[in-house]
C-alpha cells in the first residue's frame, strides 16, 4: 500500500475578523491554494506537500492578515498578496523565514 508524501509545511491563516476582515483572509487563503495548486504541492503523491487551513485566532490579533506556519510556528503579519508571494517562494518552497514580516510576541522580543 502507498502512502502520500508527508506534509513538510502546515499553514494556518486567521479568519476570527479582529486582525483583519474576514473576506481578506478567505481571499488570502484561496490565493495561497492557487499557490500550492499550481505548483502541484497538494497532490497525493507529491514529492513535498502544503497543506493551507483557515483558523481560529491566532492570539495575535493586530497587524493582520496574521498566519503560522508549521513546522517552527513562524507567525507573519500584514499579510497581502505580495507578502504571501515572498513566503510562498522563500519559505514555503525553500524553507527560508522572511524574517521583515515575522510577527514577535512581546516575550519573545524582550528575550531578544
Amino acid at each position: 500500500m502507498d502512502y502520500p508524501a508527508p506534509v513538510v509545511r502546515k499553514v494556518f491563516i486567521c479568519n476570527n475578523g479582529k486582525c483583519t476582515a474576514t473576506e481578506t483572509a478567505n481571499k488570502l487563503f484561496e490565493t495561497l491554494l492557487d499557490m500550492i495548486h499550481e505548483c502541484g504541492m497538494d497532490e497525493y503523491d507529491a514529492p513535498t506537500r502544503i497543506k493551507c487551513l483557515i483558523s481560529g485566532c491566532l492570539d495575535v490579533c493586530e497587524n493582520g492578515p496574521v498566519m503560522v506556519v508549521h513546522p517552527g510556528a513562524v507567525y507573519y503579519q500584514n499579510v497581502d498578496r505580495e507578502a504571501l508571494q515572498r513566503i510562498f517562494d522563500q519559505h514555503l518552497l525553500n524553507g527560508e523565514v522572511v524574517a521583515d514580516l515575522v510577527h514577535h510576541h512581546k516575550n519573545q522580543a524582550a528575550k531578544e
